[in-house]
């Protein structure tokens, strides 16, 4: 009776979890909607729409997981049991928690240095705001998922200067050169449009190259440490499982 009831709150946790995810995303890309943007106004009316699109599907996918969480009740242990391991798959998937691989592109950082430069002028860095330019840009011409080395970027991940140094998920990232993994829906598209962004020349600017490769296959890494929500960790779920 007792492992029954364990059992019943990890099953209920899980698709919270689940549901929490879906409004997380749901809330991140609302902000996105609202950030400013200096694009024409065909550009804007079609990222709305985008926008609209993405957020009609994130409350089909809440519903669905409400739904699921009804259906757990009258379910019996064994058929909790599966469903809580379908549940987690599914959960570690959407969080970023597993490697990732598809069609996409690479972009690698690299300093440049300047003939003729003085040798007190310092070695190349990245900003976080730059660097975040980058990621929205990725995002709003359809990244599915993006690896910054070996950072996978979620809903949650910052992306901060500490110190000099740009942190993301509150790890440092290497020097320079420096790789960024990104499936996309439509990775040519997402392509031909950073080859013709100015995002290469404010880069340029901080003495940063791009180099945009397309790739059949990019691997994305997978999130490096486990995500907790309202004092539920992951981990945990799985270990009430057995």
């Amino acid at each position: 009776m007792k492992n029954k009831k364990w059992n019943e709150i990890w099953v209920v946790s899980a698709v919270c979890l689940l549901v929490g995810l879906m409004i997380s995303i749901l809330y991140n890309s609302n902000q996105q909607e609202q950030a400013a943007d200096n694009r024409d106004l065909w550009e804007i009316r079609m990222s709305l729409i985008e926008e609209q699109q993405k957020q009609q599907q994130l409350y089909k996918e809440i519903e669905e997981n409400e739904r699921l969480l009804l259906q757990y009740v009258e379910q019996s242990e064994q058929e909790q049991i599966n469903s809580l391991k379908e549940s987690i798959e599914l959960l570690e998937i959407k969080a970023g928690l597993t490697e990732k691989k598809g069609p996409g592109i690479i972009i690698t950082l690299e300093p440049v240095f300047v003939d003729n430069e003085e040798e007190s002028v310092s070695y190349p860095e990245l900003n976080a705001e730059l660097l975040q330019y980058l990621i929205n840009d990725l995002n709003n011409y359809g990244a599915t998922d993006i690896a910054i080395g070996e950072q996978r970027l979620t809903n949650f991940s910052p992306i901060r200067n500490v110190n000099g140094r740009v942190y993301v998920n509150n790890d440092p990232l290497p020097d320079l050169p420096l790789s960024i993994n990104v499936l996309a829906l439509d990775h040519e598209k997402l392509h031909n449009h950073l080859m013709l962004s100015e995002i290469n020349t404010y880069f340029a600017l901080e003495r940063v190259s791009l180099t945009i490769d397309i790739q059949n296959e990019v691997t994305v890494a997978p999130y490096p440490h486990s995500i907790q929500m309202d004092g539920v960790d992951l981990a945990d779920i799985k270990d009430g499982e057995q």
